[in-house]
């Protein structure tokens, strides 16, 4: 009960900052700052690098806003003269964390219920290997299978979702300044500092509630055939990281006017 309380606790105070930081932002615009919006697709390093953005934004003297977003913020949503930036994951290590980010209903960062499909699925579905297993399984099986992957939160949503189409991410290009790799988001983002000119001082939080993480120990190792059969179903994820490497590169990091 204690932890349930204190999520909450967390959840409504995420709220209240991403919605004061968006009541600030007709002041920074007013003030010539430059806009940078982080586009958040869910469990890809996202929480931990907003959080270091937003202590950015306490500083005195600094040439960035930056505005923090919920996952409904898609790259469309970033207005004419402003910018933005995001971070990518391989999409089966995005899989094995959004399973069981939902397994545990967020906590203990934040409690979000499982939906009726959602419990479900997990009702069936103990661990990220058994429904990634299943999708190569008989009829019934995949079947199954299909509809988890189609309800749980995190595992059912795409790259695309957030871009549309490769056609966007092109045409929106001139929009992005940074792009960062969950794989080695520490790295990356001594790169976003330099890149942007940010000075010294961008520190990622220390602890694991902040930063929406989470270590399961055997229980994230996944087959062969869950490899292989993951990567079939994310395949037009791939495509994106593919798509994402060919127009930026990774760590991609500019100023705005360049």
């Amino acid at each position: 009960m204690r932890m349930i309380l204190g999520a909450a606790c967390r959840k409504l105070g995420r709220y209240a900052m991403l919605a004061e930081s968006r009541c600030r932002l007709s002041v920074e615009r007013f003030q010539g700052r430059c806009i940078v919006h982080f586009v958040h697709m869910g469990k890809t390093a996202g929480t931990a690098l907003q959080n270091a953005l937003i202590d950015y934004n306490s500083r005195k003297n600094r040439e960035y806003y930056f505005v923090p977003h919920r996952h409904t913020f898609t790259i469309s949503d970033v207005p004419v003269e402003e910018f933005c930036l995001f971070t990518i994951r391989d999409p089966i290590a995005r899989f094995v964390s959004g399973f069981y980010s939902r397994r545990r209903e967020g906590l203990p960062r934040l409690r979000s219920a499982h939906t009726r499909a959602e419990a479900a699925a997990f009702s069936r579905y103990g661990n990220a290997v058994e429904l990634a297993e299943a999708l190569c399984g008989s009829a019934s099986d995949r079947a199954w299978a299909a509809n988890a992957m189609n309800a749980i939160g995190h595992v059912k949503s795409s790259y695309w979702d957030w871009f549309r189409g490769e056609l966007l991410l092109e045409e929106n290009r001139s929009k992005v300044v940074g792009v960062l790799r969950q794989e080695k988001l520490s790295e990356d983002v001594g790169y976003l500092q330099k890149g942007l000119d940010l000075g010294s001082g961008l520190q990622l939080p220390g602890s694991s509630i902040h930063r929406h993480q989470n270590q399961y120990g055997d229980e994230t190792e996944l087959s062969a055939i869950a490899r292989e059969n993951l990567k079939r179903w994310y395949a037009r994820d791939y495509a994106f990281i593919v798509a994402v490497e060919e127009i930026f590169g990774t760590p991609y990091a500019r100023r705005p006017m360049e």
